[in-house]
């Protein structure tokens, strides 16, 4: 049931209409320390997805999926994805191709309880800008009722970029999430995100971490950085 629920929530996010079907709230609790994200995070283990794997720049596709059965993961935009070009101090990190266009990740394993990374803005030229950034975090219950959350987090021109965890409790799983540019009165911006870490429900001892292994017209397309 779960799992058919994650992959609702994918079809959803892709035609933009995405609502919750009961008002039951789902045990999740935001973070935006990551020390006591990690502190609240100890039973779970494992490592920090930087996209490295990914080849550089705009080659893809709508849709790119990952993870092992117990945390399939499916990333999407409703333009290409964009992998940075750029030398930057974290690293590799994952966009979008086009601006001002939100990406999507589902859960489709209907088991995800543990969620973090860094969440920022980029410009047409892959630089980090200021500005803010809003996440929508999709709780879901035993029963299959969704409780979607919302956090702002700023963005930096520069230095450490903000820091954002999801840990869902009691039975509850982490349906999906959408993260979007939404700086009042923004011009071109690219949603990006980095350190993704993904981890399934614990039942008994702790379960390992595991990775996070149409275009409108007129925008202003990631270029190339030379």
């Amino acid at each position: 049931m779960n799992a058919s629920l994650s992959r609702s929530f994918i079809r959803a996010a892709i035609l933009g209409s995405l609502a919750l079907t009961s008002a039951a709230r789902a045990t999740i609790t935001l973070y935006t320390d990551q020390a006591l994200f990690d502190t609240a995070s100890r039973q779970f283990s494992g490592f920090t997805e930087k996209f490295a794997n990914i080849s550089e720049g705009e080659n893809l596709l709508l849709t790119f999926s990952g993870g092992t059965p117990q945390t399939d993961y499916t990333i999407i935009s409703s333009g290409k994805l964009w992998r940075n070009t750029k030398t930057t101090e974290y690293g590799s990190w994952l966009s979008t191709e086009d601006p001002n266009q939100p990406i999507t990740i589902g859960f489709t394993a209907g088991n995800t309880a543990v969620m973090s990374g860094n969440f920022f803005l980029t410009d047409e030229v892959e630089n980090p800008m200021v500005g803010t950034v809003d996440i929508i975090v999709h709780g879901v219950t035993p029963d299959g009722d969704e409780d979607r959350r919302t956090i702002t987090l700023t963005s930096n021109a520069g230095g450490a970029q903000p820091f954002f965890g999801v840990i869902a409790t009691d039975g509850d799983i982490i349906g999906g999430m959408t993260i979007l540019a939404s700086t009042p009165g923004g011009g071109q911006e690219y949603p990006t995100f980095t350190n993704f870490q993904v981890a399934a429900a614990v039942p008994e001892a702790a379960v390992t971490l595991l990775s996070a292994a149409g275009i409108a017209a007129g925008l202003l397309r990631r270029r190339r950085a030379n």
